[in-house]
């Protein structure tokens, strides 16, 4: 079938109008979208930074432990009897004075045995007297002096006369005066153990006792304790103590673990010479006083301590979480990202001391980074602060 050329021109036509449709549709699309396309750059990273001050800085040691009294002692019977005093009870919380009688034993048969010992001793002595009569060597007046002494109202009978020949010697233990004066002295000790006396001042711990109860010997009584004069041991690593100077006896400073509004003041006084093998840790032992009895530092509560130790020199305190790896900070340098390695001279809770390593005025980097590179761009907040206070100076 022969196509007509006008039909041929036709269809040339339409396709060639076909063509240039498609293309300005083609030219005016890529023309829109170079239009939209915009250059978008990704935001600064901002952060925060400081630039460290070298100085002399204290250190101080923190620990913390449980106090307890450095005077609480154990009261046990030495005798058998009936009670015939009791201060106050002795119940638990009694405050008592140094000195003062806390407990009476029937003493009747004691007060006996001690007698008989006594009048051994005069009855010895009386009988050496006239032998010393005729000399002229002074025996007769020491002897006689020492016997008129003597009688069964004294607390402590007084010692025997200095001997000062062979012959007085002999004598006196001829006569037995010296078995006699020493059961004599074990008579008062074994009397003295019917009275118990407080040693200190303190508190009394423990079960109450009755007057007319029955007590034994080796019987535990009561404790005795000392709640004015205290003391704690604390457990420090071995860095720590390398900083402690035990030999100046430093400051201490004790606080109460919950709420550290009250403090007291103490000294360090001595530490272990054997470390803990499990903790690897030594004690240091620190006393310290509580004048008020504030129940807040009572034996068995838990307090924590601050010790004075040596001077860092030329040292600066950075946040711990600043420092990465323990071995170096990151810093803001031209903008950018950058590094620097420090020497850590010590670490307490929170806070790292380094030497001066850093060159001048670097700016460590507080800011906690996520997927840090270094040479990234980054923005202060030091100096947008301080492009926003030129600002507000321009304005006004």
């Amino acid at each position: 079938m022969k196509i007509s050329r006008s039909v041929l021109l036709k269809a040339g036509a339409a396709i060639a109008i076909l063509g240039v449709g498609l293309g300005a549709m083609f030219l005016l699309s890529s023309s829109k979208a170079e239009a939209n396309k915009r250059e978008v750059e990704p935001p600064l990273r901002k952060v925060e930074t400081f630039i460290p001050q070298f100085k002399d800085i204290p250190y101080i040691v923190d620990g913390n432990g449980m106090v307890e009294s450095s005077g609480s002692i154990e009261i046990y019977g030495t005798v058998s009897g009936k009670v015939t005093y009791s201060f106050k009870d002795l119940q638990s919380g009694t405050a008592v004075s140094k000195g003062e009688l806390l407990l009476k034993i029937d003493s009747r048969q004691a007060e006996n045995t001690l007698n008989l010992a006594r009048a051994e001793l005069i009855k010895a002595v009386a009988s050496i007297v006239p032998q010393f009569k005729t000399g002229t060597d002074g025996l007769y007046g020491k002897w006689n002096s020492y016997l008129n002494s003597l009688n069964f109202s004294i607390s402590d009978t007084r010692a025997i006369p200095e001997v000062s020949s062979s012959r007085e010697k002999l004598l006196i233990s001829t006569f037995g005066i010296y078995s006699a004066y020493y059961n004599v002295k074990n008579a008062e000790i074994q009397l003295e153990q019917h009275n118990i006396i407080a040693p200190f001042d303190g508190y009394i711990s423990g079960s109450s006792i009755l007057e007319n109860s029955f007590i034994s010997a080796g019987q535990p009584l009561f404790t005795l304790v000392d709640a004015e004069n205290l003391k704690v041991s604390v457990p420090l690593t071995v860095d720590e103590l390398s900083k402690i100077d035990v030999t100046v006896r430093p400051e201490v400073t004790i606080s109460t673990s919950i709420g550290n509004a009250i403090e007291l003041k103490g000294n360090l006084i001595s530490k272990d010479i054997q470390m803990d093998r499990f903790s690897q840790m030594m004690n240091v032992y620190i006393e310290f006083t509580n004048p008020d009895l504030d129940s807040r530092f009572a034996p068995g509560n838990y307090v924590d301590i601050s010790i004075a130790a040596m001077v860092l020199t030329n040292t600066a305190a950075v946040p711990r979480y600043a420092v990465i790896d323990n071995s170096f900070v990151y810093t803001y340098k031209d903008k950018l990202l950058s590094r620097e390695n420090i020497s850590i001279r010590a670490v307490s809770n929170d806070t790292v001391y380094m030497e001066n390593t850093l060159p001048p005025d670097t700016e460590i980097i507080t800011t906690i980074l996520q997927k840090p590179l270094l040479g990234m761009k980054l923005s202060s907040l030091a100096d947008d602060e301080l492009v926003t206070g030129d600002t507000n100076e321009e304005d006004s």
